[in-house]
């Protein structure tokens, strides 16, 4: 299933157009959209939210998952001092709206990144985060694997019982410290039926999960196969171990990932910040001779 990822802006409409028009002329049907709005009720413009969600509407084009606009993940998640009850209160709030602008787009899924801080800590502050290089920062995780699950469980229990009929997925950690990790992860999936909790890779986050010694690419693809929903079809500067390169322009393997995907995971090109139209027709036409997409 081929989707294009578009900033889901209502007080941008232009942006929106543009992305759609791209859209079409790729024949691309499906769509992530990346809100940039706040997920928050109080401050939403619902009414300029409505008149985007018509715009998708009349472009035909259907919304498979709804992504808020990550802050901060190129570094690891704050650590709060305490675990209060308003904080963690805030963050599932946040992700329930997040849950019901994605069914007000006839979409049942909403992709959870970063996983907030206040779900991962623990008394004492610990966020299950690593530390060092990549074989230190994994080793730290792995040991702490039982307790972030834990904790993240009972937020997630909350939260499904909040959305009875919403879907969410977890992508690829943004940084390589960054909590749950990959044993964490495991044992929360394990937890939860794959109809209501799944995994969405992200290509360039998980190179760079392996370019720092976290992780070989392949792991997340493997262990996760049979609860993956979706990937990010994005490429790895591999001197700034930045995203950013256009798909083929980068250090991703591709066969690599093109052997893990299954008939319905949705492959999403995600389009660089400023790519013109024609780059962005360009990358698309590589990704499919690359059999990608």
């Amino acid at each position: 299933m081929r989707a294009i990822a578009v900033e889901f802006q209502p007080d941008n409409p232009r942006d929106l157009a543009a992305a759609l028009k791209v859209a079409e002329e790729a024949d691309i049907r499906d769509l992530v959209a990346v809100a940039v709005a706040p997920t928050s009720v109080r401050g939403l413009d619902l009414a300029a939210e409505a008149r985007a969600a018509a715009t998708l509407r009349e472009g035909r084009r259907r919304v498979r998952a709804l992504a808020a606009r990550s802050q901060g993940v190129a570094g690891p998640s704050p650590s709060p001092a305490a675990m209060d009850d308003a904080a963690r209160g805030a963050a599932l709030a946040g992700l329930i709206s997040l849950s019901r602008r994605a069914e007000r787009l006839a979409c049942d899924l909403a992709l959870i990144d970063p996983v907030p801080a206040v779900f991962l800590a623990g008394g004492d502050g610990a966020n299950g985060e690593g530390e060092g290089d990549g074989a230190a920062s994994r080793a730290k995780m792995d040991a702490g694997a039982a307790q972030v699950a834990e904790r993240l469980c009972r937020a997630l229990f909350d939260l499904l019982r909040a959305r009875p009929n919403g879907r969410f997925a977890f992508l690829t950690p943004g940084h390589p410290s960054a909590a749950p990790g990959l044993a964490a992860l495991d044992l929360v999936l394990g937890e939860f039926p794959a109809g209501r909790l799944g995994y969405w890779h992200d290509a360039a986050r998980a190179e760079r999960m392996a370019r720092t010694g976290v992780a070989r690419h392949e792991e997340w693809l493997t262990r996760f196969d049979r609860r993956m929903l979706g990937v990010y079809l994005t490429d790895l500067d591999p001197r700034t171990l930045e995203a950013g390169p256009p798909p083929g322009l980068g250090c991703v393997d591709w066969a690599v990932i093109r052997a893990a995907l299954g008939a319905g995971v949705i492959r999403a090109f995600v389009p660089p910040p400023s790519m013109a139209a024609g780059d962005m027709l360009l990358a698309i036409a590589a990704l499919g001779e690359k059999g990608l997409f």
